[in-house]
């Protein structure tokens, strides 16, 4: 059986463009989409988690061939775009499961609460309105050549928009091994680019996932554009069937469909090894009551 998935998803986007790309005004026209919009049937191969991976993800270590293991925690860096006219973009790092990372994200909140889906790890999305401190928003700009040293932020909370979301370092926990491995265990915490995905293994898409348009096998495009982060509103499941009559069967929707784990002892499929089995009255026949012993 083969399933494709189609995922209405509600999405927003930062839209008006500066020097360095978006320049993060939440809620405003898109070229190909509004903020706030549905774009419906959209295939769930073009779609992806607005935080890279999602917890209890199966995934692989490239220098650590054949181990498995899943998603427990990670760090993210943001490409924000500060309020003001004219500023650049800075990047916030190591957001997210670490004890440094838990003291930066104390400084950098989200504006809004919004929802997320059961699994969702990462609590940032493109298009994601935060507020941050004038400290917080310094150690960002530190370094960046956009900002000339001292630069200042002024004394108050700043509030900006999430352009980007960049998986920095992955937590996993390490499960086994198969032949051939090396016996040492990985380190608990891996690069972003050490990480082996394995999408054959993870789990599809729910409702409340915040997604992220990617160019699948043969499209020259996403969905909608690389700024432009959706939710998950509604799924539907469609799937390829092969009968035991020979038959098969495309597109059928999944809710027409019943599962059956387990055949009954009466329901039997071709090629299955049969015997025949003896009625109940000719057991009876054979069998010999025994006699009480005669009273002597």
């Amino acid at each position: 059986q083969q399933q494709r998935r189609g995922a209405p998803v509600s999405s927003s986007s930062s839209s008006s463009s500066g020097p360095s790309g978006p320049s993060g005004s939440s809620g405003g026209p898109s070229p190909i989409l509004k903020a706030r919009s549905v774009v419906k049937d959209v295939d769930a191969e073009a779609l992806g988690p607005a935080g890279v991976t999602r917890l209890h993800d199966p995934v692989g270590h490239a220098a650590y061939p054949k181990w498995v293991g899943r998603v427990a925690g990670a760090t993210y860096d943001l490409i924000v775009r500060p309020n003001g006219r004219g500023l650049p973009s800075v990047v916030f790092r190591g957001l997210g499961d670490t004890s440094e990372g838990l003291n930066a994200t104390a400084s950098v909140e989200p504006v809004e609460d919004a929802d997320a889906g059961y699994d969702e790890l990462c609590p940032y999305f493109p298009g994601q309105k935060l507020t941050a401190s004038p400290a917080a928003w310094r150690r960002a700009a530190k370094g960046a050549a956009s900002y000339a040293r001292g630069f200042s932020f002024g004394r108050r909370r700043r509030n900006g928009v999430v352009e980007k979301v960049d998986l920095a370092q992955v937590r996993v926990q390490w499960l086994g091994f198969g032949a051939g491995a090396d016996p040492e265990r990985p380190p608990a915490w891996v690069e972003a680019k050490q990480l082996v995905d394995m999408p054959q293994f993870a789990g599809s898409l729910r409702v409340g996932d915040h997604v992220v348009g990617i160019t699948k096998a043969g499209s020259s495009q996403p969905p909608f554009p690389a700024e432009a982060c959706g939710q998950v509103v509604r799924t539907r499941t469609t799937c390829s069937v092969n009968w035991t009559s020979g038959e098969s069967s495309s597109g059928v929707e999944s809710l027409r469909l019943v599962p059956r784990q387990q055949l009954g002892d009466h329901d039997f499929l071709p090629h299955d090894f049969v015997v025949t089995v003896q009625d109940d009255d000719d057991d009876d026949d054979n069998v010999q009551e025994e006699q009480p012993p005669a009273n002597n």
